[in-house]
């Protein structure tokens, strides 16, 4: 009975492609030099400036799925930098439009998903990058549009470019 029920919890465990652990490794090392060399050439780039994030965070959510699976058709590099770039973008006019944080939240993270899904670039972590822009600082709502350029769409492309030459090795 005990080996039954056992068997049975198994069975409600997710089944994901290349579980094993060279794959778990290999995903481990891809994103820890994707995150990285994505923050530090973004920090470069931005010249190092005290007030501007060199990663945002929604990054670490694009770099599981580009490393982990990289073959989903959420972690493509038109998912990741449109995605990210596009619900960014979203957040911030939702922030600049809703006075209510709990309301423009909401709308936001719902307005990503529809604007991602028209331009075929559906990104799990848009969710996150929409919300960043309504929630992400207590100045979120002054922040500039070009937010969503420099770092979110900048730290995109280099973890899409730094991907796509970790997955040719």
């Amino acid at each position: 009975m005990r080996e039954t029920l056992i068997t049975r919890l198994r069975g409600l465990t997710p089944r994901m492609a290349g579980a094993n652990v060279r794959e778990r490794t290999v995903a481990c090392i891809g994103a820890l030099l994707g995150i990285g060399l994505a923050g530090l050439i973004s920090g470069w780039a931005a010249g190092n400036p005290g007030h501007l994030p060199l990663l945002a965070a929604p990054m670490g959510a694009s770099a599981v799925l580009l490393f982990a699976v990289p073959a989903s058709p959420l972690a493509q590099p038109w998912s990741i930098i449109g995605g990210n770039t596009i619900s960014t973008l979203t957040g911030i006019a939702i922030a600049h439009l809703v006075p209510d944080k709990a309301i423009a939240a909401a709308v936001a993270v719902a307005s990503a998903i529809a604007v991602m899904s028209l331009l075929r670039c559906l990104h799990p972590p848009g969710g996150a990058a929409s919300l960043l822009g309504v929630l992400g600082d207590p100045a979120a709502a002054t922040w500039s549009f070009s937010f969503a350029f420099m770092p979110v769409a900048l730290n995109a492309v280099l973890l899409v470019l730094l991907g796509v030459i970790f997955h040719r090795f």
